[in-house]
């Protein structure tokens, strides 16, 4: 009796725990199944990315075949596209940061990438890149590393440049003035050919120049000087080369007369006046060949910057722009995937064969050359690229490139100050704004 009494409990026993494992199974694979539904469900869940920056119609029109791409590469991510010109889009950008209302990919200018970072307003993009095993050493080392800060990636570089001479073939050929195409010009040979050039008569200038802040950079270099100290946290260029630079640029306006002044080009803007055929040659950057092509009547060529007599050198900083993610996106993975293949080679290879800009991939830049097709273009951008370095900025970038350009600059340009005088007076200013914390 007992035995059988035993079995039958043995019997129970192994029923209910058969039951329990069946219900247990279930349960394990309900929960798997739910949970596979839901990745699934996440992974194909429609996202729209907007994507913010400054550009104009024809810009506009090749980025929106960049973000369709996006779209056939990553079906549930749709890219919506926000664009102003450059200064309406600066004057937004602070209120949207601090509003929350931001793009969830913003474009970013090499002088603002610090700014953003130390603000919080920007995602670090390492973990991203490490992630997907992004190809960035393919990216200019210079303009990748100007989106840098401390040590911490904040946005991808799609273009850059460097500041090369846009001249004008018909007005060298009218004046019966030789190209400039000698490597080994200098600033002085620049000044006998503008002289060459102007005509007041015609309202015809050799030369034009805006006297910004970032121009000046360019000239303190070149001539052996430096615009930061204190290891690169200070701005200063209370320097006898840095002065005398600024001086030579300037005195083509109030001394030599061979550029128009800056109240004339406050009525004519230098690209309205370029345009119209009535400037031999200024400085610029290869992202504005674009509107030369489609704006200018005339033939125009690309020469390098002539060399400083003072150092036989032409150096110059690389300058262009990125795209970043905004700190309070709600979608960071999928933003990013828009700004990986918004700098793809892929992408730059559209932009650069339409000549948009030069490509900040290596690997894209041929494809710039041969579908920009400009005399000289090639050339020069070799040649001054091997002579630059990065644009290093300190944190308070903004307000003291302001400061300087109100308050130093434009009194010498418009020749009411002289370098000498101006800049040591308002040097210890200068580098207190500079180093100021930005909070």
């Amino acid at each position: 009796m007992r035995s059988k009494r035993n079995k039958k409990i043995l019997f129970i026993l192994v029923f209910i725990i058969s039951i329990a494992l069946v219900f247990s199974s279930c349960g394990q694979s309900s929960n798997k199944v739910s949970s596979n539904s839901v990745n699934k469900n996440n992974k194909n869940k429609q996202v729209t990315i907007r994507v913010q920056f400054w550009a104009g119609a024809e810009d506009r029109e090749l980025w929106q075949q960049i973000a369709q791409n996006v779209t056939k590469k990553y079906p549930n991510i749709s890219v919506k596209l926000e664009t102003v010109d450059w200064n309406t889009y600066w004057q937004k950008l602070p209120a949207q940061v601090a509003g929350g209302t931001a793009a969830d990919v913003i474009g970013i200018h090499w002088t603002k990438a610090h700014e953003y970072a130390l603000r919080g307003a920007l995602l670090p993009l390492d973990n991203y890149i490490k992630q997907q095993q992004l190809d960035v050493d393919d990216f200019d080392q210079n303009m990748f590393n100007e989106l840098t800060y401390k040590g911490k990636v904040y946005a991808l570089p799609y273009d850059y440049g460097v500041m090369l001479v846009f001249y004008n073939k018909d007005m060298f050929d009218k004046y019966k003035v030789p190209y400039p195409t000698n490597d080994n010009w200098t600033w002085n040979d620049m000044l006998e050919i503008a002289k060459k050039l102007t005509n007041p008569t015609n309202r015809d200038f050799g030369f034009a120049l805006d006297g910004a802040w970032w121009s000046n950079m360019v000239y303190i270099l070149s001539n052996g000087a430096n615009y930061l100290v204190n290891n690169r946290t200070q701005v200063s260029f209370n320097d006898p080369k840095a002065i005398a630079a600024i001086q030579w640029f300037a005195d083509l306006i109030n001394v030599y007369h061979v550029a128009p002044t800056l109240s004339d080009l406050t009525a004519n803007s230098l690209g309205d006046r370029w345009y119209a055929g009535h400037i031999g040659m200024y400085y610029d950057g290869p992202w504005s060949i674009i509107n030369s092509k489609k704006n200018a009547k005339f033939n125009f060529a690309i020469a390098p910057k002539p060399l400083s007599p003072t150092t036989g050198k032409r150096t110059d900083y690389v300058q262009g722009s990125g795209f970043g993610i905004y700190s309070k996106t709600k979608y960071p993975e999928e933003a990013f995937k828009v700004v990986s293949y918004f700098t793809s080679k892929e992408a730059l290879t559209l932009l650069a064969k339409n000549g948009r800009a030069f490509p900040a991939r290596k690997s894209v830049q041929q494809a710039y050359y041969d579908g920009v097709k400009v005399d000289g273009l090639q050339h020069a951008m070799e040649l001054s690229l091997a002579d630059s370095i990065p644009a290093y900025i300190t944190d308070n970038w903004t307000e003291t490139d302001n400061f300087i350009t109100q308050n130093v600059l434009q009194p010498i340009y418009f020749g009411k100050a002289k370098a000498a005088d101006i800049i040591p007076k308002y040097d210890k200013q200068v580098r207190e704004l500079s180093s100021k914390v930005v909070k």
